[in-house]
């Protein structure tokens, strides 16, 4: 369920004094509160970083915003974007903060600025190194919501804001996938249509086309190295888990049902630089949910559906990775409820190729209380990092091609409450994660990050 941003509490100060004062001292406070909270959070990741895994480096504060949804990004040369959405009552922010390939952070910059809400972030690099932002601008006189967009260009610049789905609608979940040189494909749900989609960077591109009718719950969206365009869609109830295609220059096939005709949930997309797709998902059984898992080869179709979980419990929340040669990574949470993540008591990972699939493995220690899917990147040399939230802290390992997962290390820093942590990673064995910190609930959240090689 997305988070929406909330705007800072009306409560008064519990301290008469305080709220004697004038409205632009008490914003000075808040001010001053803002870095003094900033520079605590500082001030407890500053310990040094051996109990990181694989050179996670020190957790650093990025911003303070009052958006708990980060959206990151990394390009092929380390060049990483954190997104964030900054609500306030009068006037809402889009920021960006962006790193160096050499590690060196920006500092936050407002790439829109709007008297109306904005929140949830996407964001994704294009083939030639431009971040594509997308996020909602809502009005709240005639509850209009719509996409808009924007490029992040190598050089720093900045493009238009451009408006991509259409007026008067009710646009919500946008979604961006990058494509060759500086393509993108934007994705959004509308409350008319249905899901939408619109190709940005190209010719004749830019225009919303509906790519599924209304019904369809949750979506993914890739562009595979040839061009072809690959979304997912789910929805509950017979034939749930669905994918369609389209190649450069042609339209949407038909939808392709993977999942069985019972409930199936929380369906994962992840390809391949070679073009390999996978997709996995929680399937309902007579055993309980098991994991499933279909694969399409480079220039194939996709193979008929395996369970690579039979045993342990019920397994929930996949997460995916795909190895240059097309090996696929499958991490889940093991041991879950039949209708509540927060259940979960162990994180499970295993391997599978075309003729078979690996011995699965536990990765998480025994007793912790797991929240959100696992997530996970592959490198050039099939090097994977796995991270998944253990007990509100962000926890990794590192499973070197060919070899078993390492142990599990704490990567954020403790006494904090992590959420919507996000990984991110790139073929040069770079990674980077991003979660958001709410250490008290009358402050703005805290966005953190810390940096990986694997």
């Amino acid at each position: 369920m997305t988070r929406r941003p909330r705007a800072p509490p009306a409560a008064p100060d519990p301290s008469a004094e305080f709220a004697r004062l004038s409205q632009p001292a008490r914003v000075c406070i808040g001010v001053i509160r803002h870095l003094l909270l900033a520079s605590a959070l500082l001030a407890t990741t500053a310990a040094p970083a051996g109990a990181a895994p694989a050179g996670f480096g020190t957790a650093r504060v990025l911003t303070v915003a009052n958006g708990f949804q980060p959206a990151v990004a990394m390009a092929a040369d380390g060049r990483a974007t954190v997104l964030v959405t900054d609500f306030r009552p009068a006037r809402s922010r889009v920021l960006a903060v962006t790193r160096s390939p050499g590690g060196r952070w920006s500092a936050p910059r407002a790439i829109r600025s709007s008297q109306h809400e904005l929140f949830e972030p996407a964001l994704a690099f294009t083939g030639d190194g431009t971040a594509v932002a997308a996020w909602i601008r809502a009005r709240r006189i005639d509850r209009e919501q719509v996409v808009e967009t924007r490029a992040l260009e190598p050089s720093g610049g900045l493009g238009a804001v451009a408006t991509v789905s259409e007026l008067g609608g009710r646009a919500i979940f946008p979604r961006v996938a990058g494509g060759a040189g500086a393509s993108a494909l934007v994705g959004w749900f509308d409350d008319r249509y249905g899901l939408r989609a619109a190709r940005l960077g190209t010719a004749g591109g830019g225009a919303g086309e509906t790519v599924v009718e209304r019904g369809q719950f949750t979506y993914a969206l890739a562009v595979l190295p040839d061009g072809t365009e690959v979304v997912l869609t789910h929805a509950f109830g017979p034939g749930g888990v669905q994918v369609r295609t389209r190649t450069p220059g042609g339209g949407w096939s038909a939808p392709l049902v993977l999942s069985g005709r019972r409930t199936a949930r929380e369906p994962v997309l992840a390809t391949g630089t070679d073009g390999t797709v996978a997709i996995a998902w929680a399937q309902n059984t007579d055993a309980g949910y098991r994991i499933q898992l279909a694969v399409q080869s480079p220039g194939g179709v996709f193979g008929t559906a395996r369970t690579i979980d039979a045993g342990g419990g019920s397994g929930r929340a996949p997460g995916l990775a795909v190895a240059p040669d097309g090996t696929v990574h499958v991490a889940w949470l093991g041991d879950a409820g039949l209708g509540d993540l927060a259940r979960a008591t162990q994180v499970r990972t295993t391997t599978a190729t075309a003729g078979a699939v690996g011995p699965v493995r536990r990765v998480s220690a025994p007793g912790r209380r797991l929240q959100d899917p696992p997530q996970l990147v592959a490198d050039a040399a099939g090097d994977v990092l796995l991270t998944w939230t253990e007990s509100h802290r962000l926890m990794a390992v590192t499973r070197p091609a060919g070899s078993r997962p390492g142990p599990p290390r704490a990567v954020s820093p403790a006494g904090l409450r992590i959420e919507n942590a996000r990984l991110v990673g790139n073929a040069r064995g770079q990674a980077l994660a991003v979660w958001a910190v709410e250490p008290d609930p009358r402050e703005p959240p805290v966005i953190q990050s810390a940096a990986a090689t694997f």
